[in-house]
């Protein structure tokens, strides 16, 4: 299993109802930003995987709900394949 932690700033924008995320891991324009999750194979030749999650699908009352708990947003992607097309994104609260 792997593991992929970090961390987003969630801004406010007057012209959007949700989120902006910025940092060092969103990709992509203000209102379609996204994480990229890969692993590398071990040749280093190419990768094994890499999934594209999408942040639109966050909302601010799952961002707030977070910060008030101090529990991480999560994302379970066993359930994608490699090619999968682009499919939501469920993020939840992360359980203690």
């Amino acid at each position: 299993m792997f593991v992929f932690e970090f961390e987003l700033l969630a801004k406010e924008d007057p012209d959007a109802a949700k989120p902006v995320f910025t940092g060092p891991f969103a990709s992509g324009p203000a209102g379609a930003r996204f994480v990229y999750l890969a692993w590398a194979r071990l040749s280093g030749q190419g990768y094994v995987n890499r999934i594209k999650a999408r942040l639109i699908d966050l909302d601010w009352d799952l961002v707030r709900e977070a910060q008030r708990s101090g529990h991480p947003l999560e994302y379970d992607v066993r359930t994608r394949s490699a090619g999968g097309g682009r499919v939501a994104v469920e993020w939840k609260l992360a359980k203690a």
